[in-house]
């Protein structure tokens, strides 16, 4: 695709009539880069970990992923035998996206404490640099602060699993500049008990802001490595010969001035030529190279095709 950029659909369940596998392949005609399913316990979302092995064994060259697996929800090391399952089995193409969860309601269905954010993250932390470690191979041990390990899982020759970090926090985006191969930007920040948001970030100066922090912590890494891939979690799309009407109802909707949409990074809305120009601006100017966008829409119709013609126009360009 043009320049290297790729577009990521995120799906969770079988929705307009389709199941799951045909979800899974037409995402991969369409031309999606990668399917990602989230981790919420929602009736009717796909247990992330099952979904994706099918969907990577129905296809052929799509990528299979999670966005973004709650930390808290699992033991590394059984996170760490998963994610290589999937990868061995799809041939390489699983990327394990987590996070440090944000959302009360989830832990007190499941009977889990739901900690400060300030935790929360600490022990997301030491689980990604577990899951480095252990995805590297050979003996892990650890006696941390929210983790004991004493284990030795054998990768070696096994298919590379991407490791991806989300979210919108600095000490969450230090985390990714520090072990991931992509981070994952949302444009936002749970509060409280994660049902409501801080929408600082939300605009081009925002994502700007939280770029330089990346940027920084990559450059003050211990060890030299190479910038993470920079994914935009889009928040709303539509293709419109009139993107003033929409971007006005969604100025309705979030409380967010009209010409902050019309810029976000987060917003994709206006023709295809010019939903085009702004991924290929938000590429050369920021240094985006992906975008995953949501592949349904709150009442469960099917999304998927949304972004086909913008898709198909990327690929024209070469």
């Amino acid at each position: 695709m043009s320049r290297g950029i790729r577009i990521n659909v995120s799906v969770g369940r079988d929705v307009g009539g389709r199941t799951w596998l045909q979800v899974a392949r037409d995402a991969e005609a369409i031309g999606f880069h990668e399917l990602r399913v989230a981790d919420h316990f929602v009736a009717g979302l796909h247990a992330p970990f099952a979904a994706l092995a099918a969907a990577a064994a129905a296809t052929h060259t799509l990528r299979v992923g999670t966005y973004v697996l709650n930390n808290d929800f699992r033991h590394p090391l059984d996170v760490a035998r998963e994610a290589a399952t999937i990868a061995d089995i799809s041939g390489g193409r699983f990327t394990l996206g987590i996070g440090a969860g944000h959302m009360r309601a989830e832990y007190d269905e499941a009977g889990l404490v739901f900690d400060p954010a300030g935790v929360r993250v600490d022990r997301m932390t030491e689980s990604v640099g577990l899951l480095r470690r252990l995805f590297a191979g050979g003996r892990v041990t650890e006696q941390g602060a929210h983790y004991r390990i004493d284990h030795e899982l054998r990768l070696e020759g096994a298919a590379p699993v991407a490791l991806l970090v989300g979210g919108n926090g600095t000490r969450v985006l230090r985390v990714g500049a520090r072990y991931a191969d992509v981070i994952g930007l949302t444009g936002f920040s749970p509060r409280g008990d994660g049902t409501d948001s801080d929408m600082r970030h939300f605009s081009e100066i925002g994502l700007a802001e939280r770029l330089v922090v990346v940027r920084t912590a990559v450059a003050a890494s211990p060890t030299p490595r190479a910038m993470p891939d920079l994914d935009v979690l889009v928040q709303f799309v539509e293709v419109t010969d009139r993107p003033d009407v929409a971007l006005d109802r969604l100025s309705g909707r979030t409380d967010l001035p009209v010409e902050v949409l019309r810029s976000s990074p987060f917003v994709l809305v206006g023709t295809v030529d010019e939903i085009v120009a702004k991924i290929l601006d938000l590429h050369d100017r920021m240094g985006i190279t992906a975008f995953t966008v949501f592949g349904e829409r709150a009442r469960g119709e099917q999304e998927l095709t949304t972004m086909a013609p913008v898709i198909e126009r990327l690929a024209q360009i070469g």
